[in-house]
């Protein structure tokens, strides 16, 4: 699909995209609330620490009014069902262009927990593009 920039010139949706990143990565500086609230995040953090600055984040680089969706879900550890995680799932009109699952910090010093993650965000994937 080709639309009409600014300009005249007509883009499609990957040079859509690309212009509202660069664009979007241009509003964060040193002095964006969004890195305030990053560095707001208590220094022994868990995990529901980063739901906000994440969010944050994820809403100023995924604006509501364009094609881009941020959605959410709770995702328990298979091994721990009280460990919970978050799972943000950004989709560009209707693909899935990026996966970030939110878990506490100390599970990046244990290597069984980095597989995990590992395992699951790939196992999401496959979902993904089994419905592709």
């Amino acid at each position: 699909m080709m639309m009409q920039t600014k300009g005249g010139h007509q883009a499609s949706r990957g040079d859509e995209y690309e212009m509202h990143m660069d664009s979007s990565f241009k509003a964060i500086d040193s002095k964006s609330t969004v890195v305030r609230q990053f560095k707001n995040v208590p220094s022994n953090p868990s995990e529901s620490d980063f739901y906000g600055p994440y969010n944050k984040l994820l809403h100023l680089l995924f604006p509501a009014d364009s094609d881009f969706v941020v959605s959410f879900q709770y995702t328990p550890d298979a091994q721990n069902l009280l460990d919970l995680g978050l799972t943000y799932e950004i989709r560009f009109v209707d693909k899935s262009v990026l996966l970030l699952q939110v878990r506490r910090p100390s599970h990046r010093e244990i290597l069984s927990k980095r597989q995990a993650a590992d395992d699951h965000i790939r196992r999401h994937m496959a979902d993904i593009v089994g419905e592709a």
